[in-house]
């Protein structure tokens, strides 16, 4: 996991560990040390894809005792996906995530990539060399060029295959 910080608040507004992280299912306990509520883009890395259900509850005594005010509710999450989170001041919240349905692996994606080495401008004519660097077949691609002026151009393309490259 990764945060994002809203203002005013900084990465010193609150005391975060991670006691359980596996690829389907997080658990999260968090202290807020300031006087006001820190909202923060919480971005997941190492989970996999899917529909996560996030409960998010103030521990109030114990270590293992019931948490009081859970919320849950659903999200989108994924790796460099960020889900939303506010904490209350001079709280513990505890935040659980539970991967409920398995999303399209990674692997399984396209993955189109396109380096500078691969545009090539010669007078009005622009060659764009498009790499598929996923497993799958990518179909027929559509690359949208602008100028600095916000002027666009779209251009179909051939079909990109897996692993392979094309013009």
């Amino acid at each position: 996991m990764s945060w994002r910080f809203i203002a005013p608040a900084t990465p010193t507004s609150l005391g975060i560990l991670v006691p359980e992280a596996t690829t389907d299912h997080v658990k999260i306990i968090v202290y807020n040390l300031d006087a006001v509520p820190v909202s923060t883009q919480m971005t997941g890395w190492e989970v996999d894809p899917g529909q996560w259900e996030i409960a998010e509850g103030i521990q109030t005594g114990a270590k293992d005792a019931a948490l009081t005010g859970v919320k849950k509710w659903s999200a989108e999450f994924e790796r460099s996906r960020s889900i939303p989170l506010t904490f209350a001041p001079h709280t513990t919240t505890v935040v659980e995530l539970k991967l409920v349905t398995k999303g399209v692996p990674y692997w399984s994606r396209p993955d189109l990539g396109i380096s500078s080495d691969d545009v090539k401008v010669e007078g009005r004519t622009m060659k764009v060399t498009v790499h598929s660097l996923g497993g799958p077949a990518e179909g027929t691609a559509r690359s949208v060029s602008q100028d600095g002026g916000g002027f666009a151009g779209a251009f179909g393309g051939r079909g990109v295959e897996g692993r392979k490259r094309y013009h």
